[in-house]
């Protein structure tokens, strides 16, 4: 799975092939599997807060550990540092990347080792 999510933000985002350990903070953070799988995809096209996050990326010298970031945090605000770091926006990768748990055939294999 981590695989799979370091593919698709590097795609559409910044480029995380070489950050394992980041997308595994991604992924343990933000990942989830949705009950109604078509319900939340339709969400994530309507642009829903719900659905999209963003996440603070860390940077191992003021940030070492990756977090999301709330629509309503402060950056003067005394719990994060106040240089915010790279951030990235997720919305259909949290819960696509999950599914390829039940459905393996989306992403061409048959069953999962």
């Amino acid at each position: 799975m981590c695989n799979l999510l370091k593919e698709l933000i590097s795609y559409r985002q910044i480029n995380l092939l070489e950050e394992t350990y980041a997308c595994n903070l991604i992924k343990e953070d933000v990942c989830f599997v949705s009950t109604s799988f078509n319900e939340e995809l339709d969400l994530a096209k309507k642009k829903d807060p719900s659905v999209l996050c963003e996440y603070v990326l860390p940077d191992f010298v003021s940030i070492h550990r990756g977090y999301v970031k709330l629509p309503g945090d402060d950056p003067d605000s005394d719990k994060k540092p106040t240089d915010q770091g790279q951030t990235i926006r997720l919305s259909l990768e949290r819960f696509t990347v999950p599914e390829i748990l039940f459905n393996p055939s989306d992403i061409g294999r048959f069953h999962c080792p």
